[in-house]
């Protein structure tokens, strides 16, 4: 015997959504320019099609059940892809490709995605495309209610949940940076001898920390003392360009100013880490043509970085 399909009116989830969003049916009537009771039986029939209460009144207003919460999660995912539906048809008549919106954690974004642009900007064509930083918990909400195509993040670390998957693009090794004048030299060093240098780390938790901690953990070090908690990228560039402090960095994150010559790499003798970058999207979603093909260049960029190494 088939699944049992639900005969949902999508005006009626979208009204779920502006009950959630604006914590009244009378406000969501307001924004509908509809009478409250159209409202309160739009709910009502969802309410009997799912078999159980999506909202709940209380002192503060209304809010949404268990159960409606999971509805409204998956009615924003729907409503975000007709809203991609539309910009889609709109650029196509346009000439353009997308729209291709893409999560990611500032590492991930900065390491695969100026080579993708590269491959893929050629005279003629033209892409819609909009990159969002966020944390890798955020990642994985966008990408349940499709705010995102997919994200790109450290990958393998641990099991990601059942709804989503990864797909491994790179994998890069770990070297210390400094500025150019750094006293240390250039050749490879083991980190245990660096515990009395300044540092600059990203703050505990995330992946990017994981990593690091991994990285010393291997090479039975304790964390520094003598150290600057920073999350931002551009941030602890600067202060490694212009002080004696150092980090720890995959080289793709610094490969453009390693070749500028603003920082300068020193690799890590016996240091056994190395981190997995990728994608991460739902299980069994449909990529567009221009999310797959994005990946693909992902890919050939990685390839070719590989061979120039």
């Amino acid at each position: 015997m088939g699944a049992r399909v639900l005969a949902l009116d999508p005006r009626h989830l979208q009204i779920l959504l502006d009950v959630a969003r604006t914590g009244s049916f009378s406000a969501a009537a307001k924004l509908r320019n509809v009478s409250q009771p159209a409202i309160s039986v739009a709910v009502s029939q969802l309410e009997r099609q799912f078999g159980t209460l999506l909202l709940e009144r209380n002192r503060r207003g209304v809010t949404l059940t268990a159960a409606g919460s999971i509805v409204a999660r998956r009615a924003e995912a729907i409503e975000q892809q007709i809203v991609a539906a539309e910009a889609e048809v709109r650029l196509s008549g346009a000439g353009i490709d997308g729209p291709l919106v893409i999560g990611g954690t500032p590492g991930a974004l900065a390491s695969l995605i100026p080579g993708a642009v590269r491959l893929l900007s050629r005279p003629g064509k033209a892409l819609s495309l909009r990159i969002v930083e966020a944390s890798d918990p955020d990642l994985n909400e966008m990408l349940r209610t499709a705010r995102i195509d997919f994200a790109l993040t450290s990958v393998g670390l641990e099991q990601p949940p059942a709804d989503l998957e990864e797909v491994e693009i790179e994998r890069d090794g770990f070297e210390v940076v400094v500025a150019p004048d750094h006293p240390l030299m250039d050749a490879d060093v083991e980190l245990r001898e660096l515990g009395k240098e300044p540092w600059v780390l990203p703050s505990v938790g995330g992946p990017y920390r994981r990593q690091v901690d991994a990285l010393f953990f291997a090479s039975q070090m304790q964390i520094p003392s003598n150290l600057v908690r920073c999350d931002s990228l551009a941030t602890t560039k600067e202060i490694v360009r212009l002080s004696r402090y150092i980090t720890v960095f995959p080289r793709k994150v610094v490969i453009g100013e390693l070749a500028g010559g603003t920082l300068r790499s020193i690799p890590l003798r016996g240091a056994p880490i190395s981190r997995s970058i990728g994608v991460r999207r739902l299980v069994r979603a449909i990529a567009s043509p221009v999310a797959s093909a994005f990946i693909d260049a992902m890919r050939a960029a990685a390839i070719k970085s590989e061979e120039q190494a």
